[in-house]
């Protein structure tokens, strides 16, 4: 395969990254924007609807109220916020430039870069948090189930974070055939078992039955959650499918959507009729000539920074070679030029779009 060579690129295009500060403050919860409520849990035997107490042998109480929330978000409590820096958060976002070159796209690709975590993976986005709220509880063990070895890792990683213990029942069959994943999980202190095992009830009765199993993930969860209905101080951990598993991972869209909007800075040099052309358009802007100053493009609007602060805002325009001016950046120069003031294409935009500077009349007369 011929080498890709793509247009040269700015780092800034290629790597978009953001500060310590932007990660998330709450979580976003799907359920109340479902078209329908979430059907009830049933319970197995009876199939009557399960209230949310029953959960309460297998997970923690926080982690069952986040399962049942009505709240569009939740909030990320500091101390799990600055677990999630610790740990790479935030994650950086690339544009996959040579990719779009070898596709020749229009399209612009971008991915988040999940694999950067001590793991390996997103999963530790839920596992961090499950330990937190369950060590905020006095919970001392977590039991689970892993197939390939990436949930069992990253619960082994956040148990130890928060002072836990964690018991991981990891499917035979990727048990002997991935040994270095069970070393990743020792060495955070996990104890890993292969399941089948003689650990449980139910790992006893498969092995009774071919002691040359070699595991499955439903196996595994069985003998996850005898574990932890049997076992003191200890409760279930499941790294997918629940509510809470999926709010959890909205820290990668949410990053990902400061990161789009950040995707599209540039650093332009305000000219002599105190503008900034950014995509054909000219924006008004309050900044001395020759000034350069930081320009990020939304999808509804426009804004200009300098020296760390916003100077303008604007609304986006979508037609090509027009100026966007707010009358307001030429008032001191104009007020100095009564003259011009009432010819003025920044007055004109205003009346057009019936606006106009009153608390600025008396001073321009």
């Amino acid at each position: 395969m011929q080498a890709v060579q793509p247009a040269s690129a700015g780092a800034s295009d290629v790597k978009i990254l953001l500060d310590p500060d932007d990660l998330p403050k709450a979580w976003y919860n799907i359920l109340p924007d479902l078209p329908a409520p979430f059907p009830p849990y049933l319970h197995p035997g009876t199939k009557e609807p399960v209230p949310p107490q029953a959960f309460e042998p297998l997970f923690p109480k926080e982690l069952i109220r986040q399962e049942m929330s009505a709240n569009q978000t939740e909030p990320i409590p500091e101390e799990l916020r600055e677990a999630y820096y610790r740990f790479g958060r935030p994650t950086p976002l690339y544009r996959a430039t040579r990719l779009e070159a070898f596709l020749k796209t229009p399209a612009k690709i971008y991915y988040k870069r999940e694999d950067l975590s001590p793991v390996g993976s997103h999963k530790p986005n839920t596992a961090i948090a499950q330990a937190y709220f369950a060590a905020k509880e006095g919970i001392e063990a977590y039991a689970t189930e892993t197939g390939a070895g990436q949930w069992g890792s990253a619960l082994a990683l956040a148990t130890n974070y928060f002072g836990m213990r964690a018991k991981v029942f990891m499917v035979r069959v990727s048990y002997d055939q991935k040994p270095y994943r069970k070393y990743v999980m020792r060495l955070y202190g996990a104890e890993v078992i292969p399941s089948p095992s003689d650990r449980t009830n139910i790992g006893k009765k498969i092995l009774a039955q071919d002691p040359d199993h070699p595991g499955s993930l439903g196996v595994a969860i069985s003998e996850a959650i005898e574990t932890a209905v049997t076992s003191p101080n200890t409760r279930y951990s499941l790294g997918s499918v629940l509510n809470h598993v999926l709010m959890h991972q909205t820290v990668i869209g949410l990053e990902a959507r400061k990161q789009f909007e950040l995707a599209d800075v540039t650093c332009p040099l305000v000219d002599k009729q105190g503008c900034v052309v950014i995509k054909t358009n000219a924006y008004s802007v309050p900044i001395k000539a020759g000034t350069r100053v930081e320009a990020r493009v939304f999808p509804s609007h426009v804004e200009i920074w300098h020296s760390g602060r916003r100077v303008a805002r604007h609304e986006r325009c979508y037609r090509r070679r027009q100026h966007v001016l707010d009358l307001e950046h030429y008032l001191d120069v104009l007020s100095h030029k009564p003259g011009a003031f009432a010819g003025s294409k920044p007055l004109a935009q205003w009346r057009a779009a019936g606006r106009g500077p009153a608390c600025r009349r008396r001073r321009l007369g």
